[in-house]
């Protein structure tokens, strides 16, 4: 009984955050904290859809967004639900967005981060019995030991270990790393880039072609899925590193006020869905749930 109480009490701490958040923002507010997998997409659709249907004017989604990574096919059913409700969407990263978490922040109008935010790498990962593994690592050994083979200076362990690599999961890693790229590729056209209409650096004051925006997305897509660069899958790139080498707009939330408030309301939720043994938390203000 005291529990249940108690989990009430901060629920409706948590709501008077949102509502507090949501107001300085002048946005709906949702929270999302865990791996990207398909059983919270249901969980996820539901919530948005009683937010829509107790404010249907509204246009604009903060998605505060806290990962690890997850399923970049389950990354594109959420971008497909929000998408449908939201025009301007923009993903607020209190700590990391990883891998698939990255590629759902690409699909946003605006990323909002501060000096200590981190995105990742865009390494897919897929499903090998029961845990998800990152792909690019097994296609980049295998192609490795493809082209020592080719030069005929592979070692007897190296072979054993190419002739016991299972093709049919290779492909479903290239497949997923192709998917990857292409969605990333699509999303930073049409939303992330829609506003790019003027240079402002090599070209400043020249209209911005669609060609350039696509050329662009496809360089970030490849530097981001690029093992070489980052050599880790859990390699944290911080906004400096996004803004400068990736030449990736950012809005630098860096001590503002309501980036203290999205912080500590991240840091309060992660830390209750913690203590009550859930691996995804989510929420708004009409709702929430969790597994």
């Amino acid at each position: 009984m005291q529990d249940n109480i108690l989990d009430r009490e901060i629920l409706s701490c948590f709501n008077s955050k949102i509502e507090i958040i949501s107001e300085k923002l002048k946005a709906e507010v949702l929270l999302y904290t865990g791996p990207i997998i398909f059983d919270a997409v249901p969980i996820l659709r539901d919530i948005i859809e009683k937010c829509k249907k107790e404010n249907n004017k509204q246009k604009k989604l903060a998605f505060i967004l806290t990962t690890l990574g997850g399923s970049v096919e389950a990354t594109a059913k959420i971008v497909s639900i929000i998408r449908h409700h939201y025009s301007d969407i923009s993903f607020f990263v209190p700590e990391t967005a990883m891998s698939a978490g990255t590629v759902l922040c690409l699909s946003g109008d605006n990323i909002c981060m501060d000096y200590y935010s981190s995105l990742g790498p865009v390494d897919p990962q897929v499903i090998k019995g029961t845990q998800f593994v990152p792909a690019l690592g097994y296609l980049d050994q295998f192609e490795t030991f493809i082209e020592k083979s080719k030069k005929g200076i592979i070692s007897p362990v190296e072979y054993a270990m190419l002739k016991d690599m299972d093709l049919a999961m290779l492909k479903l890693y290239e497949q997923a790393r192709n998917l990857t790229i292409q969605l990333i590729k699509e999303w930073l056209v049409r939303y992330k880039f829609k506003s790019w209409k003027i240079h402002q650096t090599t070209q400043k004051g020249k209209p911005v072609t669609l060609a350039e925006k696509q050329e662009r997305a496809e360089k970030i897509a490849q530097q981001l899925n690029d093992y070489k660069i980052w050599l880790s899958h859990g390699r944290r790139i911080d906004l400096d590193t996004l803004v400068k080498e990736l030449k990736l707009k950012i809005d630098n939330y860096t001590n503002k006020e309501e980036w203290l408030l999205i912080r500590e309301y991240n840091t309060a939720v992660s830390t209750y869905a913690a203590r009550i043994g859930k691996s995804v938390f989510i929420q708004s203000k009409t709702g929430w749930g969790a597994i």
